[in-house]
């Protein structure tokens, strides 16, 4: 479970390093774009070979981790240093909340389940987990994000602004 959750987090970052490098692509700067690659590849390698042999499957994980953050923070600076930007960070707390929120749920729930053995199938418990936590996350983001509540709102082939407040 530790080693999920650090690549798990280790993704998150990646998501927002590969947004970024797009942005450098997208501005004519793909040198820097294959220096953040570089940098994460020869990072990554390092490390792994190194926190592999001192802490096994646990050290891979945080190698990753590790250099997929190092190419993120250079991907930034290098991004900033092209075109002004800010970054979303009360957006991003939102997103974080709702995760939250979602991990709060799926824990009691997954609880509940191991102590009362409800669905007798672990391949149901984590379709119904998963979908659940998909509800939750949605739900929650949708309320406490202004900027996502409108995109759902723009995006939906029918109008459902009466129902929702803007």
């Amino acid at each position: 479970m530790t080693v999920l959750t650090i690549l798990i987090l280790a993704n998150l970052c990646m998501g927002y390093q590969s947004q970024l490098r797009t942005a450098l692509d997208a501005v004519d700067r793909p040198d820097l774009s294959f220096r953040v690659n570089t940098v994460f590849i020869a990072s990554n390698i390092v490390l792994n070979f190194s926190l592999i042999y001192m802490y096994g499957w646990v050290g891979g994980a945080v190698a990753t981790a590790v250099s997929v953050t190092i190419s993120l923070v250079l991907a930034y600076r290098y991004l900033a240093g092209v075109v002004a930007f800010d970054v979303p960070v009360g957006e991003i707390g939102r997103q974080v909340g709702a995760g939250l929120a979602m991990a709060v749920v799926i824990k009691i729930l997954s609880r509940v389940e191991r102590i009362y053995d409800l669905l007798n199938s672990s391949a149901a418990t984590v379709v119904l987990l998963v979908g659940l936590g998909a509800v939750v996350y949605f739900i929650t983001l949708f309320g406490v994000s202004t900027q996502f509540r409108n995109v759902v709102v723009q995006n939906l082939p029918f109008d459902i602004r009466g129902w929702v407040t803007e």
